[in-house]
């Protein structure tokens, strides 16, 4: 089953127990007596089944625009190096009003690339100083070796 088919099984799911909860409390609050009329009956349905409507309007419009930040994510990381992935998704989190903290506890590197991992992109060497550290001890290593310098 495609993602596509669990959201429209979700949102359909979504849909009826709203309107079932709104009936009910419709229903609750209006006191449903032996004296309702089928027209009266047939309004609250229709009421019921509008609000459901506009929650799953709402629910859709809100999946659209996540749909558009995982496809501009997907496009900047294409044109961007991996710190502005990162810089990006930090800005959308602050922007929600969270503090997200990266490397609090030294480099930031090693968390910053598991965020990109978590994300689907894989994090390129050249913005990774520990890459670059270990390429240099490397090098420094293969002179000593072959020149004899330190």
């Amino acid at each position: 089953m495609d993602s596509l088919s669990v959201v429209s099984l979700i949102t359909a799911m979504v849909g009826v127990l709203t309107s079932t909860v709104v009936g009910l409390l419709i229903r609750r609050q209006q006191g449903t007596t032996a004296e309702t009329t089928v027209e009266q009956r047939i309004d609250r349905l229709t009421t019921t089944l509008n609000e459901a409507a506009r929650t799953m309007q709402q629910i859709e419009t809100e999946m659209n625009e996540r749909r558009r930040l995982v496809d501009q994510l997907r496009e900047d990381v294409e044109t961007y190096n991996p710190w502005s992935v990162v810089n990006l998704v930090f800005s959308h989190l602050a922007a929600q009003g969270l503090h997200p903290v990266l490397g609090s506890a030294g480099d930031p590197g090693v968390p910053a690339a598991e965020l990109l991992r978590a994300l689907g992109v894989e994090p390129a060497a050249e913005g990774n100083r520990q890459v670059t550290r270990d390429i240099r001890e490397h090098l420094a290593t293969l002179r000593t070796a072959v020149l004899g310098e330190p």
